[in-house]
Parts: structure tokens; C-alpha cells; sequence
């Protein structure tokens, strides 16, 4: 498996775990470094 089809498997298995609550997200780089933050509100269907 290329390193491409690797990271859609670890964003795929990881999609059930967000939460679908409003908040501030941050991904963290491994080392700790702030790679994006973002603000999400409750998405109403």
C-alpha cells in the first residue's frame, strides 16, 4: 500500500471519531506543531 492509500485508510477509520459537537478543533502535528485550527458550529439537517 502506497503512503497515499495509507493516509485515505487513517482519515477513513478515523471519520466515526469527530466529534459532531460545535467547538475550536486543533490538528497537531506529531512532534506538537499546530498544523490548522478551526471553528465548527452544530450542522443542523
Amino acid at each position: 500500500m502506497d503512503s497515499l492509500e495509507q493516509g485515505k485508510k487513517i482519515i477513513k477509520d478515523k471519520i466515526p471519531l469527530i466529534s459532531k459537537n460545535p467547538g475550536v478543533y486543533k490538528m497537531l502535528s506529531s512532534s506538537g506543531e499546530i498544523l490548522y485550527i478551526g471553528k465548527a458550529k452544530k450542522h443542523s439537517q
